[in-house]
C-alpha cells in the first residue's frame, strides 16, 4: 500500500492509477475533519463488439461519485455532502471528501454506491417525484456505470475496495458519425413504429428506449444496503462528444428490442431548431440488444444547413 504522510492540507495531493490493484491514500480538507480515502479503480467497462464507441479507458475529466449508507440509512441530502468525489486527470486518480458528517464517521462500516459522472460535479437534489430519489445536479448526458459494495471507516480513514464500475446490462449507445464537427447542441429521439410524417415523440408509450438527459438520472435507495440508478422514461437523450462523433446514451426497457416495423431516429439541433430524420427498417427483422453500441450514418449538410445530396438523413 502506498502511503503519504503530510500535515493538514487543503487540496488533494495523492492519487491512484487506473487499472491498478494497489491502494492509494488521499488527504483532503473537510469541513470538520481531515478525511483520508483509500481506494483503487479498475479498468472502465465498455460496450461489447462496439465500433467507434466510448473507449474502455478512463479519460481526463472522468469522475466517480461515491455515496454511503451506514447500514440503516443512506446519507443522501440536497447539496454536496457525505460523498467522495474521485477525479481522473488522464494519468492519476485523486479523491476529495465532501462534508463528511459525524454519522458517517461513527459508522465503522456500511455500504457504498459509486456512479460514473460526466461533467462538473455540484451535488444532488431530492426529486419532487418520485419521492425519496435524488437527481444529479447539472447532469447532461453520457454513459452511466456503477458499482456497489462495503466500506470501512476508522480514525477518519475511509477504505473502499477496488472499484469496478459496470454498465447496465440494458445500456445502449447510438452515435452519429463525424457529427462533432457540426456546430450545435444535439438531442436524439428514438421511436419505434413511427415515420417522418407523424414525427417524433418523447412519450415513453412510443419507444422501448429510455434516453439519458437533463434530470433523468436519479439515485434510488432501494434498501438500507443497496442503491441503484433510476431513469425517467423519455425517448430522447442529450449528445456528448465522443472523438469525432456525437454519442447518445440510454437503455432498452427489456434489454433486447426486436424491430417489428421500423425505428425512427430524429436528430435535433437545439441551436438551430432543425430536425433531421433517419428511418431504419431492416429486412428480415432484427433485435437490437442492450450493452451494445450502434453507429448511425453521417449527417452531411450544405453550407445553409440543408441536407447534402446522398445523405441518408432526410
Amino acid at each position: 500500500m502506498k502511503r503519504l504522510l503530510l500535515a493538514a492540507v487543503t487540496f488533494v495531493l495523492v492519487a491512484g492509477f487506473s487499472s491498478c490493484t494497489k491502494d492509494f491514500d488521499t488527504l483532503t480538507e473537510n469541513t470538520n475533519n481531515d478525511i483520508k480515502v483509500v481506494f483503487s479503480v479498475a479498468d472502465k467497462d465498455g460496450f461489447e463488439g462496439a465500433t467507434r464507441a466510448v473507449k474502455t479507458e478512463w479519460g481526463a475529466g472522468d469522475k466517480i461519485v461515491v455515496f454511503f449508507s451506514t447500514g440503516t440509512e443512506w446519507l443522501l441530502t440536497d447539496g454536496n455532502a457525505n460523498n467522495v468525489l474521485l477525479t481522473y486527470d488522464g494519468s492519476n486518480w485523486s479523491a476529495r471528501a465532501n462534508s463528511i458528517g459525524d454519522e458517517l464517521l461513527a459508522s465503522a462500516s456500511g455500504y457504498f454506491f459509486a456512479v460514473h459522472y460526466d461533467g462538473e460535479w455540484s451535488g444532488i437534489e431530492e426529486a419532487s417525484w418520485p419521492t425519496g430519489r435524488y437527481i444529479f445536479d447539472g447532469y447532461k448526458g453520457g454513459v452511466i456505470l456503477s458499482a456497489s459494495g462495503e466500506y470501512t471507516i476508522a480514525d477518519n480513514v475511509i477504505t473502499l475496495p477496488e472499484l469496478t464500475l459496470k454498465l447496465d446490462a440494458s445500456a445502449v449507445q447510438f452515435s452519429v458519425k463525424n457529427l462533432a464537427s457540426v456546430e450545435g447542441d444535439w438531442t436524439l429521439y428514438v421511436n419505434n413504429d413511427r415515420t417522418k410524417e407523424n414525427g417524433y415523440s418523447d412519450s415513453d408509450m412510443v419507444s422501448p428506449w429510455t434516453g439519458y438527459n437533463y434530470g433523468s438520472i436519479q439515485i434510488y435507495p432501494y434498501s438500507a444496503a443497496y442503491a441503484m440508478i433510476s431513469k425517467t422514461s423519455k425517448a430522447y437523450a442529450q449528445g456528448v462528444v465522443n472523438g469525432e462523433d456525437i454519442s447518445f446514451f440510454g437503455t432498452f426497457d427489456n434489454q433486447n428490442s426486436t424491430i417489428t416495423t421500423n425505428y425512427l431516429f430524429a436528430l435535433k439541433n437545439n441551436t438551430t431548431s432543425k430536425v433531421y430524420y433517419y428511418s431504419y427498417a431492416p429486412n428480415p427483422f432484427v433485435a437490437l440488444s442492450g450493452k451494445a453500441a450502434y453507429l448511425l450514418p453521417e449527417l452531411t449538410l450544405n453550407g445553409d444547413g440543408t441536407i447534402a445530396e446522398g445523405c441518408k438523413w432526410e
